[in-house]
Formats: C-alpha cells, structure tokens, sequence
C-alpha cells in the first residue's frame, strides 16, 4: 500500500516536483533497498499519475528514473487506481502499460 510521505526519508530532485504533487510511497516488501514513489500532476483537463523508482541509500531513498505514467479524466479516478495498484497482478500491468490498440476497437 501507498503510505504518507513524511514516514520514509525520501530526496526529491526539485526539478522534477515543479507542478507535481506528493502522492505516496511505497516500499518493495520482498527488498527494502526499492521502492516506488507516485506523483501526480495536472495537464490540460487531465491528471497525470507519474510512477518513479526509488533506490535506498543507506537510511534514505532517492531517485532513480520514471517507470510509467497513466493518465485520467479527473483525480477521482486516479486516486481508486492508486489505491488498488498495489494488488494489480503483473498481467493486468502489462496491459495497462501495453493496452490494447485503439485502431482494432
């Protein structure tokens, strides 16, 4: 699960968080050394869920590079997909970052 920011020391490169909000952490429970961070951001009429993945050093977490981004009408999808994320088997990631073409629809 997703938890608050303020309970795990993480560095956020200020070049990235211009315009973004802090939306969870969460930490791999097979290894501690990685984790995940969510940021979230508006563009256009959108919300922008940003998905990056933390490296521990010693007792800190940082940046290491983007793994995906997903994007909603409104926050009030965004924030149920946030929540169940954690759950979401790895088939069904692979096919939220694959999706199905639009052109065979």
């Amino acid at each position: 699960m997703f938890r608050s920011n303020s309970a795990i020391s993480v560095v956020y490169p200020n070049v990235l968080m211009k315009g973004m909000k802090k939306e969870g952490i969460m930490i791999s429970p097979v290894d501690v050394n990685i984790g995940i961070a969510a940021l979230s951001e508006k563009e256009y009429e959108n919300q922008i869920l940003r998905l990056y993945q933390l490296v521990r050093e010693e007792n800190t977490y940082h940046f290491s590079h983007e793994l995906a981004a997903f994007r909603f009408t409104s926050y009030h999808e965004l924030d149920p997909f946030l929540q169940k994320l954690p759950a979401i088997s790895g088939l069904e990631m692979l096919m939220l970052l694959n999706p199905y073409p639009e052109a065979f629809n």
